[in-house]
Order: structure tokens, then C-alpha cells, then sequence
């Protein structure tokens, strides 16, 4: 029986959700990725992980998977898929162990590494970074780490391509210090690569003896000289991020200027520029006379072949699965759901590589694309049919532009704030634009790189033509600086905010159509009324939050003190440059995920010596105060962690910090830090207990209770 057959009022006025339900792909992708969050929030790590346990955990979840896939009962294949999304999780966090023992045990030696070039190397500040694929470790190829990808860096230049000799150190990903700082080792798990090697030495390189790898080295030869006839050199820059994937060589102004419009996405390797290939493919083979068949099966083996000379770059990787899944229904002459390729799409991506989920390429992916999918027919449905055909087409010409940008942006808003906590109003009509102006300068690129060998004066005349879309590109990315509140900084979300967001999303999006405009006008302003009741709510029972950053050296102190009405004040002892990087890297995305977070000063620690911090920290811009801490005889600015905390309230409010055989006092509404813990008052707060929070090197005083 079905679910929804018990409750007819939610199937006519939801039906949209029971078609989802129907979609054994869409539905099976969105529990696969639930069991996949859920194992990575509840699954600890698996203590001695053996290759049995991991063939183990691999056949479970082959087998749920394939329960989930041919099972016609909707509760058992939505379970199967739940299950599979746990069981991947643990194959891959046990193969993950076994990687990371075999690096622990190399780790700090200089070892002799043998292995296949997968990316050409690029610059990055004083060295050379590329990855590589290993073949050998100290002369045997039967090291667990053989077979894997590493991130090589080196001050020497290898070859683009080949076999890549030399000697150097392995070393694991960096894990995450802070709640909120960038996390290299998941970054490097969503991606594929198992470690970093740093190549002191470089033994020998030869060219692969293959005949692909020769021809792939041709080919980047002939890029190379194509790029080359650009006069400006921010245009070769620019190709070369979009088609070579490689970002080097961008200015940081470019970079700078893209992101504020919105438009970076436009410089990464991404589905676009997957679909302007695509497009360009289907274009050129329109002029011949060939049949349906031969089109898509010559279209989709040129985006293969391009990925495969790309290299193992993620965002191209989904897209490159998602058009297959799409031509292969075209190929077999099947209805398309565009929400069933996109579920598959995501179940073969997320199998291979589940810890995506969080990362931000996937979820930008895959939301923008459901967003597309979903809002884009609604939006354009609701301007009224014009009488006249003609202009009815121009109308809707004009629109849709608007139409998928706006749609993209509504589900893809959540994913923003959370990642960068910036939103680029002026994003909206840059994307259109842009998006036309990418699409020509590639569409240009193609044609010379094409003619550059049998007509080179044509091939020059396309990429002067090239140019000029580009250098438009450019001016449109430039105005964002100009432009007030072209992009606005927001702080995160709570989550009850999300959940009634996503809420009211889906429901919009799947309601009946003569109850979507009466949905609309009662939901909007709800979520809009609910987002000050919740702030306010929050704010009325928050209280004094110190944070003690973890800096990775013990000559390094930073301590964030929030206050409940959000004022948050940075305390921070040690080298100037390093705490500057903490306070970039740490301190802004802890503020940005509290909404209402303000820094208001930071003080320096200065023992009766000038600071060398100057007057504002770059970071922030936010003035820098010096202030002078009394440490009582017997401790030390680097004393051991704190083991016991007083708040004693008088006429002046001061906090007495106990350490064995040393105290330290502060007064006058200022607070003492320490490396492993710290502790705060202020007037309004005086006698209350502290509620301490330890965990590693970091400490987190929660609030006062």
C-alpha cells in the first residue's frame, strides 16, 4: 500500500512530492547522502583497521546498494540506500587508516619515490606544486601507498608530463586546529589524495612511453602556443584557469575582483565550462550530416577524453558523469527526468567519494542545479502568455537568463553564507552576462586552437575576437569594486533558520499550482518574521563566550571574548604575522558562523615592550590596543593549562586564575588567557561560575552560568 494513500489531503495538494518519492534515483540519492551524514557525524574512527574489516565494510555496502536499487518496495530500498551510505563511509575511513598508518610509518624520513606526473606543475608563492600518482616507495612497488595520489611540491621544475625520480618526505594532510578553519585532510579525502610530498630532490623524469601520454603532451604543446598569440597576458591567464584548470597564474586582483561579483565560478573548471564544450561539440557537428547517434556518442567521448587530459579534477568529474547519465538516456531513447539523472549522478559520485558531501565544489554543484531544475519552469510560468508569438519569444528569451540565475542563487544561498558569508548582489545580472561572455571567448579559443595549424592567420583573427570577450568579461567583473553594496557580508544561518527554509522550499516547489501563490504569501513573510524572533530569542539567553584558538605553537595566544550583545573583543600575544594568520584564518569564520558577531578591538600583550602589531591588524582593520597584564611570581606568560577559575566579584571586577603555584589577576574589565584554557568577566557578570569546555590544545569557556 501506498504511504500517501492514508493521507489524500497531502497528496493533492503535494504532488510534487510524491512524484519525487516515485524517482528511485532522486529519492535513493537524497537517503544515500542522510546515511553518509549520519556516519560521519556518529561513526568514530576504527582502531587497528585491517584489509579484512575493509572488504568487509566495501561488500556491505555493495550489497545494500544493489537491495536499494532493485528492490521495488519504497521503506526497504529508501533503508538499503541509508545502510549503503553508512557502509561506504566505513570502507572509506578504514582505507583511509591504512593509508595514514603506512605515512606514519615513513613520516619525517627521506624516502625515494617513483611515480606518474597526473597534473602539470604550477607556481605557488616560492614553489612548484602537481600531483602525483605513486609507482614505487623506496624501491617496491608493494607499499600501501603505491597506487595513490599525493600533492608533490618542490622549489624545482619537473616535467609537465611522464615519470617523476627523486627523493623527499611524506607527510599526512593537516587536520583542522579550529571549529571553522580550512580542513586540508577532508579536503584532500573529497578529492582522492591520500598525503603530501615535499620533492627536495629530482632524479630523473622520462616521458611516458604511452601513446595517450604523447599525445596529451602534444596537444598541451599546441595550447600553450595558442595562448601565447593573446597580447594580454591576464587573457592567457584566464583561458588557462578555464581549460587547463591551472590558477596560478591569475593575478590576485583578478581574483579579488571575481569573487566580489559573483563570477569566480566562471574561473574554476567547472559543469559550465563541461556545457560550453559540450555545446561547442554539438555546434560544430550540426554543419555535418551525421546521425542523431553519432552526435551524442562523438560529443560525449570528447568530454571524456577532455577529463582524462585534465586530470582528476572534481567539479569537471561531476559534471562529466552527470552528461553521461543524460546522453546515455538519449541513447537509449528513454524518458528523461532531469531529477533522476541528477540523483544517479550524486549516488555515483558520492560512492566514490562520500566525504564531498561537505565540501563546497559538490554542494554548489548540485545544489544550482537542483535549483534549475525545480524553480526555473515556476518562475517562467508566471509571466502571462503574450497574444503575439513573437513577442511572447522575446519575452521569455529575456527571462530565462534571469530566471536560472535567480534560481540557482535561492538554493545555493545557504551553501554560500556557510562557505564564505558573502552574497554578491551584484552576482544576479553578472552571471547572466558573464555566462555569455565566458561561453564566447571559450567558443573563439576552440575555433584557433583548431585552425592554429592549418590557418594560422585565421587562428590569430578568432583569438583577437577571443580577446575582446574576455577584456568585456574583465570590465564586468571590475565594476563590482565600483559598485556600492555590489556583495554584503552575512553571517551564518542558525540552523532552525535553514531547516524552515529548506522547508518552505520544498513545499514551493512541490505544492499544487493553485495553492503555490497562497504558500508564497504566507510563507515568505513568516520566514522573514522568524528570522529577528529567533535572533532576539538567542541573544536573550546567550552569555560571555571565550574562545582560546588553537595556533599550533606555544608561542602564539589568541583568545576571542563575545559578549551577549555580540561585541567580541581579540586578545593575542606572540609573533605579529602568525597571529594576524590565526585571526584570518580562525578568529573571522568563527565570528561569521554567530550571527551578530562584531570585533570591536583586539589588544596585544606588550610586558612593558612597544607592540609590533601597528595601529590596525590587516585582517580585520580593526584598531589594535596594547595592554599590560600583571603576572604574579611564580608563574610565567606560557604557565602550564589552568586547572581551577574564580570569579570574584567587588568593587572592581578582576578574575583570579589558578595554575598550581601561579595566579594571574586581571582587572578593570579585561581578561587573562593561557595557551590551553581561559576564563572572563565583566560588570555584568561578576560571581557568576565558569563553565569550562577542554578539548586538545583548545579550550572553549562556552558561557557563564
Amino acid at each position: 500500500m501506498n504511504l500517501f494513500s492514508i493521507v489524500p489531503t497531502f497528496q493533492r495538494y503535494f504532488p510534487g512530492c510524491v512524484h519525487w518519492l516515485n524517482l528511485r534515483a532522486f529519492r535513493g540519492a537524497a537517503v544515500f547522502a542522510t546515511g553518509i551524514a549520519v556516519a560521519n557525524g556518529c561513526i568514530l574512527p576504527v582502531p587497528g583497521a585491517t584489509e579484512k574489516l575493509y572488504y568487509t565494510a566495501l561488500a556491505g555496502a555493495i550489497v545494500a546498494f544493489s537491495v536499494g536499487v532493485l528492490s521495488r518496495k519504497k521503506w526497504l530500498s529508501s533503508l538499503a540506500f541509508l545502510i549503503a551510505g553508512v557502509a561506504v563511509v566505513g570502507f572509506h575511513r578504514v582505507g583511509g587508516e591504512q593509508t595514514a598508518a603506512a605515512i606514519q610509518q615513513l613520516q619525517k624520513k627521506q624516502v625515494h619515490i617513483t611515480g606518474d606526473i597526473v597534473t602539470a606543475p604550477a607556481p605557488k608563492r616560492d614553489r612548484f606544486v602537481w600531483l602525483l600518482k605513486l609507482r614505487e616507495v623506496n624501491g617496491t612497488s608493494a607499499s600501501p601507498l603505491c597506487g595513490k595520489i599525493f600533492s608533490c611540491s618542490s622549489m624545482l621544475l619537473p616535467q609537465a608530463t611522464g615519470t617523476l625520480s627523486g627523493t623527499g618526505c611524506i607527510v599526512s594532510p593537516e587536520t583542522r586546529k579550529n571549529r571553522y578553519d580550512f580542513d586540508e585532510e577532508s579536503f584532500f579525502r573529497a578529492n582522492g589524495i591520500a598525503g603530501k610530498i615535499t620533492v627536495d630532490q629530482l632524479l630523473a623524469a622520462t616521458p611516458s612511453a604511452s601513446w595517450y601520454a604523447r599525445v596529451a603532451a602534444w596537444f598541451r604543446e599546441q595550447v600553450i602556443t595558442v595562448l601565447k598569440t593573446y597580447p594580454d597576458p591576464d587573457h592567457r591567464a584566464l583561458v588557462r584557469a578555464s581549460f587547463l584548470n591551472e590558477k596560478a597564474y591569475l593575478a590576485p586582483e583578478i581574483k579579488t575582483a571575481f569573487r566580489t561579483s559573483g563570477l569566480y565560478h566562471l574561473l574554476a573548471l567547472s559543469g559550465l565550462h563541461a556545457g560550453i564544450l559540450l555545446a561547442a561539440v554539438y555546434l560544430l557537428l550540426s554543419l555535418v550530416p551525421v546521425a542523431a547517434v553519432v552526435r551524442h556518442l562523438l560529443a560525449l567521448g570528447t568530454l571524456w577524453v577532455y577529463y582524462l587530459y585534465i586530470g582528476p579534477v572534481p567539479s569537471l568529474a561531476r559534471a562529466t558523469v552527470m552528461a553521461t547519465v543524460v546522453i546515455t538516456t538519449l541513447l537509449l531513447q528513454r524518458k528523461n527526468y532531469p531529477l533522476q539523472s541528477l540523483g544517479l549522478a550524486a549516488i555515483i559520485w558520492l560512492f566514490w567519494s562520500p566525504a564531498s558531501l561537505g565540501q563546497a565544489g559538490f554542494q554548489f554543484s548540485f545544489l544550482a542545479t537542483f535549483g534549475i531544475l525545480t524553480l526555473h519552469p515556476i518562475f517562467v510560468n508566471l509571466v502571462p502568455r503574450h497574444p503575439h508569438p513573437a513577442v511572447d519569444y522575446g519575452i521569455r528569451l529575456l527571462l530565462v537568463p534571469f530566471s536560472v540565475s535567480f534560481s540557482a542563487f535561492c538554493t545555493t544561498l545557504p551553501a554560500l553564507l556557510w562557505h564564505f558569508g558573502m552574497v554578491s548582489l551584484y552576482g544576479f545580472v553578472a552571471n547572466i552576462v558573464g555566462a555569455l561572455l565566458m561561453t564566447g571567448g571559450m567558443w573563439l579559443f576552440f575555433t584557433g586552437l583548431l585552425t592554429a595549424t592549418l590557418f594560422p592567420a585565421i587562428s590569430r583573427l578568432v583569438i583577437h575576437g577571443s580577446s575582446l570577450f574576455l577584456d568585456a568579461l574583465m570590465a564586468v567583473a571590475d565594476r563590482s569594486v565600483s559598485l556600492p553594496l555590489s556583495s554584503i557580508s552575512l553571517p551564518v544561518p542558525y540552523p532552525e533558520i535553514l531547516a524552515v527554509f529548506s522547508l518552505l522550499f520544498i513545499m514551493v516547489v512541490t505544492v499544487a499550482k493553485p495553492a503555490r501563490r497562497k504558500l508564497v504569501l504566507w510563507g515568505l513573510p513568516l520566514l522573514c518574521c522568524l528570522v529577528p524572533v529567533d535572533y532576539l530569542v538567542r541573544r536573550a539567553s546567550a552569555g560571555v563566550e571565550v574562545v582560546c584558538f588553537d595556533t599550533g605553537t606555544n608561542r602564539t595566544e589568541v583568545t576571542a571574548v563575545r559578549q551577549p550583545n555580540g561585541g567580541t573583543t581579540i586578545f593575542c600575544n606572540g609573533d605579529a604575522a602568525a597571529v594576524n594568520r590565526v585571526v584570518r584564518s580562525s578568529v573571522l569564520p568563527w565570528s561569521r558562523h554567530l550571527p551578530g558577531t562584531t570585533i570591536r578591538e583586539i589588544f596585544t600583550a606588550a610586558h612593558g615592550k612597544k607592540s609590533r602589531f601597528g595601529n590596525r591588524m590587516p585582517a580585520t582593520g580593526v584598531p589594535v590596543k596594547e595592554d599590560i597584564l600583571q603576572i604574579f611570581p611564580g608563574g610565567g606568560w606560557m604557565a602550564p593549562p589552568c586547572t581551577s577559575y574564580y570569579a570574584v566579584s567587588g568593587t572592581i571586577p578582576e578574575i583570579r586564575v589558578t595554575t598550581g603555584n601561579a595566579q594571574v589577576l586581571c582587572r578593570g574589565n579585561k581578561v587573562s588567557w593561557r595557551s590551553a584554557a581561559a576564563a572572563a568577566i565583566d560588570s555584568g557578570s561578576a560571581g557568576i561560575p565558569v563553565v569550562v569546555e577542554m578539548k586538545g590544545k583548545s579550550c572553549r569557556v562556552m558561557s557563564f552560568r
